[in-house]
């Protein structure tokens, strides 16, 4: 009975460690995507912005 006790306790701590990965993942590509979405945006402002008067 101990023994299935520390291996549930084992799984449950790799869940965790798995869970935590998982959100730090989705933070990632988060700030990734903002991040690339500013790139874009500022390269089209910049690019209006040369059309319009010059360089």
């Amino acid at each position: 009975m101990h023994r299935t006790v520390a291996k549930v306790d084992h799984l449950m701590s790799l869940c965790d460690a798995l869970e935590a990965k998982l959100k730090q993942s989705q933070t990632d590509g988060d700030r990734l995507l903002a991040a690339a979405g500013h790139q874009v945006l500022n390269h089209k402002l910049f690019g209006i912005f040369v059309s319009a008067f010059g360089t």
